[in-house]
């Protein structure tokens, strides 16, 4: 694992999650930033592949249902942006 990925997961692992009030704004914070790690690398695709299945592990552990659903709309909306 690349020490950019390893830096990125202890970031990740040290954040204290928001109670319920802050959620949104959690989980929006870290699509984004993953969103913007995921352009800045996207012609390491090994660093790329990496990222994703931390970030997958990350989100199943860490995020209640709401989390995830929130995470999930958020990801389609900025999509949609761009396009």
């Amino acid at each position: 694992m690349s020490h950019r990925l390893q830096k990125m997961l202890k970031t990740w692992r040290k954040t204290t999650k928001p109670n319920d009030d802050k959620s949104l704004a959690y989980v929006s914070s870290w699509v984004e930033h993953l969103s913007r790690e995921l352009k800045r690398h996207r012609g390491d695709e090994e660093f790329v592949m990496d990222l994703l299945d931390a970030a997958a592990i990350y989100f199943s552990d860490s995020f209640s249902d709401k989390e995830k659903t929130d995470a999930f709309i958020y990801a389609l909306g900025l999509l949609s942006r761009k396009r």
